[in-house]
């Protein structure tokens, strides 16, 4: 299941341009399976959401918020499974960390080092559930790094959109193993790590469509190679 867990829209984020319905269709569009709505400091209303999966069933909308941390460094967390909108950016990150874990949520760093070239200390004694490697928003050549960082705290890496425009829909996303219908379900499948990370411009399709072509090329020297050796003989 394809699901692009970091997007915003322009009814609740102001530096998105894309409307909740264009999103959705443009997801669609990309072979994408669900995404969650990770809008600045704002959650969809539950009804909006409600009628959003109705509508475009069955493809799912799933519950999402970006937070901004100011207490001591400019940092960025996605936060997926809560629907109840008391977080605020005045808190500290072992205040964010704790009031997800104990609603059951799942929260990962997003964009890590775009804002400050520094790991947060609190992630060393309390790392997220994961960090975001992929998106529109990460350069590629911190790829290794945040790889690094990841396995020195000892949690997963997460590929996203941080989809604000239409060509931004699905750049990077999770596969997840199993089929998920809720919020609840998604946040257990991805506490278990039962995931894929599709990096840009690749998927499962463009791979084996690419094992394909080498295998070809693989074959076609041989073959080169062994008309080569009978003219030779």
């Amino acid at each position: 299941m394809k699901i692009d867990l970091h997007t915003h829209t322009r009814q609740r984020s102001y530096c998105s341009a894309l409307d909740e319905e264009v999103l959705i269709r443009c997801a669609i569009q990309e072979g994408l399976d669900g995404l969650a709505i990770t809008d600045h400091g704002r959650l969809v209303p539950k009804q909006i959401l409600e009628e959003l999966n109705e509508k475009y069933h069955p493809f799912r909308i799933f519950i999402g918020v970006e937070v901004t941390l100011f207490a001591r460094d400019y940092q960025d967390y996605i936060i997926l499974g809560i629907h109840k909108p008391v977080m605020a950016s005045d808190w500290t990150y072992d205040i964010l960390l704790k009031y997800v874990r104990d609603s059951g949520g799942y929260i990962y760093w997003a964009h890590p080092f775009r804002y400050r070239d520094v790991l947060p200390p609190e992630h060393k004694i309390n790392p997220p559930d994961a960090v975001e490697i992929y998106s529109t928003n990460i350069r590629p050549d911190l790829t290794s790094r945040i790889k690094q960082v990841a396995e020195r705290m000892g949690c997963r890496t997460i590929g996203a959109s941080d989809a604000h425009f239409k060509e931004d829909v699905g750049y990077s996303y999770i596969d997840l193993e199993n089929e998920v219908s809720s919020d609840a379900e998604l946040v257990a499948e991805l506490k278990k790590g039962a995931f894929k990370v599709i990096p840009p411009g690749i998927d499962s399709k463009q791979k084996e469509k690419d094992q394909r072509d080498a295998k070809y090329q693989a074959d076609l020297g041989d073959f080169s190679n062994f008309v080569k050796g009978i003219k030779d003989t």
